[in-house]
């Protein structure tokens, strides 16, 4: 009998509705060599028996934007598949059904490879008196809606230098699962804002669809919104004000810090 070894699973979900993908709506790169995954119902896309190492993983689509990112593959290393998931949140491109009906926003930030879109509504606060580094689950306050997992939030801690990006992948009542370990300790009623990641060119352009849940006013009027980046410990904060329809084209934006 032939055993195959899982090297990595992938979820894949669409940024906008937050369904899982389909096998055929994405194509998956390893080291730039197109690659067969097998794929499971929810959006599950499982690698088989690549080289032990470090390897890039991309994923492309007519509909979304490329999405690229490191793994490494111990076989040593004994792992229920369970917990080998990496969650892809993929973000519209202008080909996807739904960019002629949206807002969006194009422009330029420089020195970022990746942005962060701050979303409106389902904002969370740490329920527990020590979210501490580490921590893979932690327990929240939660709103009864506008929660979509899985996602980007941003702890804001009080703490301009604690501060992280974190990827939860979902919850169990009100504990909420973390893809990766939290880098920081947290206090209680520290806020958890929802965001939408955005992947930037070498030359840090960028496009975004904006959702709903952002746009405020009247179809005539514009709309702040808030983009967030990171650069080794310190966060950078953006205010850019876009149209409420059609596409808001912008140049450079311009961060300050915290």
């Amino acid at each position: 009998m032939i055993k195959k070894c899982i090297s990595c699973v992938l979820k894949i979900s669409d940024g906008i509705t937050r369904q899982p993908v389909t096998a055929s709506s994405v194509h998956l790169y390893v080291d730039g060599a197109p690659i067969r995954a097998e794929y499971k119902q929810g959006g599950y896309f499982i690698l088989i028996d690549l080289e032990e190492g470090a390897h890039t993983v991309s994923v492309q689509s007519y509909c979304y934007q490329t999405e690229s990112f490191a793994i490494t593959v111990d076989y040593s290393v004994i792992q229920r598949p369970e917990s080998m998931v990496r969650y892809i949140v993929l973000n519209p491109s202008e080909k996807h059904p739904r960019a002629s009906a949206m807002p969006s926003l194009r422009g330029i930030a420089a020195g970022f490879d990746r942005i962060y879109l701050q979303r409106r509504g389902g904002e969370m606060k740490i329920a527990e008196d020590d979210a501490a580094k580490g921590k893979t689950a932690i327990r929240l306050f939660s709103p009864k809606s506008g929660v979509s997992l899985p996602s980007v939030y941003l702890i804001n801690d009080k703490s301009a230098s604690k501060c992280e990006f974190v990827m939860i992948k979902g919850a169990d009542g009100d504990m909420y699962m973390l893809e990766a370990p939290l880098k920081y300790s947290h206090p209680r009623s520290a806020d958890v804002v929802p965001l939408t990641a955005v992947g930037c060119s070498a030359d840090g352009a960028f496009y975004i669809m904006l959702p709903s849940d952002l746009i405020s006013g009247k179809s005539d009027e514009g709309t702040t919104i808030t983009i967030l980046a990171e650069k080794g410990d310190k966060l950078f904060r953006a205010e850019v004000a876009v149209k409420n329809k059609g596409a808001t084209e912008l140049r450079a934006l311009e961060f300050k810090k915290g």
